[in-house]
Parts: C-alpha cells; structure tokens; sequence
C-alpha cells in the first residue's frame, strides 16, 4: 500500500470515526478550540479585529467555491478590510484528492499566507476546469505555471510532501476533535452560522 494511499485510508477512518462518535455522544463543537487562531492559520484582516470567523473548506467542495466567489468578496470589503472582522481558513481535506491538492497548495506556499490566498482565489474561481480532470494535479501545474506560483521543481517537491500532509492530517484531527465534520463549516465568535447567513450574524454580533 502507498503512503498516499495509507494517508486518505486514515483520512477516511478517521473522518467516519468522529462522525459516529459525535452522533451518539450528542456533543456540540467545542467553540473554544474553534475559535482559537493558531501560528499555522491563513487569516486576512487585522489580527485586532474584534470579531473572528473561521471558515472551513474543503478545494473539491462547490459549495465552499461558490461561497468564496459571490459571498466572501463584499464581505471583504465591508468587514474584512474594515478591520471589524479576522477571518480564519481552515482546509478540511474530504479525501484523497482533497488532500492532494492541500498538501501541494500549502507546500507550495510556504509561509508566505498571502500567496496561498491568491491560490486559494484561483483554485476556486476555476474550480470546475481541474476538478472534473481525472489527474487535477497536471491541470494545478498548469494552473500554477501560468500564475507563476511556483516553479516545476517546487511543484515536484510539494506533491504528497510527507511533513505538509502530516501536519495537514494533524489539523484534521484538531477539526474532528472540536466537533467540525463538514464543509463549509463557518463559525462566527463560536456559533456555527450558514454561509447564507453570515451578513446577518456579523449585524447581530457587531451590535
């Protein structure tokens, strides 16, 4: 077995195991892991902003592009760059191909978070033309070539990178353990809220 392999078969066990606990146990997300901002988060916004919402998403969900494209772009404006809210992105990698392209795109990206949210901007708004590819990969080369987001020998290197796609399976853990087992997932000052609803709730909490 292949440690790809290995790696979204325990993506998968771990992803079903969390789901039958939290249906018996009845437990609610844990807010307060939620809503902590840790070193590796990819934020936008000021770090002082009195609200924070996090947002979790996984690069094959449509739901979460269609939200980045048509809802995030005026809230950016209106909150976002405002300084009112510091919104957090947290990718919940689905399965195999999830984690693929989250262990590329993070890889790739090294510490510089403002170029993974140009990608991340890219990949969503062209979400349809990799996705329904059967090797996404080449396609994100393309992707990647045309943007000069990274050059062939970086794109080799990121590809299954065994340290990023740890940590990566790490982060899912934290996710399943505060109860997040869906995208999107969006949190506002700890309330789960619907993407539809997100204007609405940072009215309410912004008073």
């Amino acid at each position: 077995m292949s440690r790809r392999t290995l790696a979204a078969l325990v993506l998968g066990l771990a992803v079903a195991a969390s789901v039958a606990f939290f249906a018996l146990s009845g437990r609610r997300p844990d807010a307060a892991a939620i809503m902590t901002v840790r070193p590796d988060d990819v934020t936008i916004g000021s770090p002082d902003a009195p609200i924070v919402v996090v947002a979790y998403y996984a690069f094959t969900c449509t739901a979460c592009a269609d939200f980045h494209r048509t809802t995030l772009p005026a809230l950016k404006q209106r909150w976002i760059d405002t300084g009112r809210v510091l919104f957090v992105y947290r990718d919940l990698p689905r399965g195999a191909r999830d984690l693929a392209v989250s262990t590329l795109s993070r890889c790739a990206a090294g510490l510089q978070k403002d170029r993974y949210v140009v990608w991340l901007d890219l990949l969503f708004a062209r979400q349809a033309e990799w996705l329904r590819t059967p090797e996404p990969l080449s396609t994100l080369f393309n992707l990647a070539r045309e943007t000069d987001f990274v050059g062939f020998d970086r794109f080799q290197l990121c590809q299954g990178n065994p340290a990023t796609e740890a940590a990566i399976l790490d982060s899912v853990a934290r996710a399943e353990r505060a109860g997040v087992r869906a995208v999107p997932a969006i949190f506002v000052q700890g309330r789960r809220v619907a993407p539809a609803d997100l204007e609405r709730a940072l009215a309410v909490v912004s008073g």
